[in-house]
């Protein structure tokens, strides 16, 4: 079987730029807005134009009053398939460089426990701001440590950007979200969840776990532009099965 392309998943704030990296990544168009309200509502999944990457696009992390919801959805994206990279996506135009790092800081802090570093970084935006990239990169590496960092403009051709993350793109990660590692990844979910309905959760978990599973021996069995529309067919199945619980 081919080895599919590197599959990113974007995360990041309404108004970070994720939707309108994505239109023009892909070709899609209508995702982007100017609301405050995240026009994403669901993670998805697209190939880059030039079949080079497979892209998830998240709902931005303050768009919705059900952070479950939201949390699930990311999930979602990390269980598709193995994670060669999660970029965190965050917007130039911020009044000051400190803001981007407090923006990246927002969702790296949340993967410090895991054995290996997934994490890269998109900066959008850059035409609007005066910094240079080498002044923005300089920072985030000396504040964060953080090395794995692409930049975009509006100018900036599709074709750069996906070159660019291909090149910090490793071998792909296992990310799979399951219910031992859910509330350290969605930490700020759940700290006053009481321990029995914690459990429940977990007795939920594993049968869905089941289901996953099964689903995923027959996904195999079709070919991989195919599996993106089955795979998210079969997560609204789950999605309702869990507001059923």
């Amino acid at each position: 079987m081919t080895q599919p392309p590197p599959y990113i998943v974007l995360l990041g704030k309404v108004g970070s730029g994720k939707s309108e990296l994505v239109e023009k990544l892909t070709g899609e168009k209508g995702r982007a807005s100017n609301d405050k309200a995240s026009a994403t509502r669901c993670s998805e999944v697209f190939w880059s134009h030039n079949d080079e990457l497979i892209i998830s696009d998240t709902p931005g992390s303050n768009s919705s009053s059900d952070q479950f919801e939201h949390n699930m959805w990311i999930a979602t994206a990390f269980n598709f398939m193995h994670v060669s990279k999660i970029m965190i996506v965050v917007k130039a135009d911020s009044g000051r460089i400190d803001g981007i790092i407090d923006g990246i800081r927002d969702f790296s802090d949340r993967f410090v426990d895991l054995p290996f570093d997934p994490l890269g970084i998109l900066v959008t935006h850059m035409d609007l701001v005066s910094w240079t990239e080498k002044e923005v990169r300089t920072s985030i590496e000396e504040k964060l440590d953080m090395h794995g960092i692409v930049f975009s403009g509006l100018d900036t051709p599709a074709d750069t950007i996906i070159k660019k993350i291909l090149e910090i793109s490793p071998e792909p990660y296992n990310l799979t979200v399951n219910h031992e590692n859910f509330l350290s990844i969605f930490q700020r979910l759940h700290k006053n969840t009481p321990r029995q309905l914690l459990q429940f959760c977990s007795r939920e978990l594993t049968d869905f776990k089941k289901k996953q599973e099964e689903f995923n021996i027959k996904r195999d069995e079709f070919d991989q532009k195919l599996q993106v529309d089955l795979v998210f067919e079969f997560q609204a199945f789950m999605k309702q099965q869990i507001v059923e619980v």
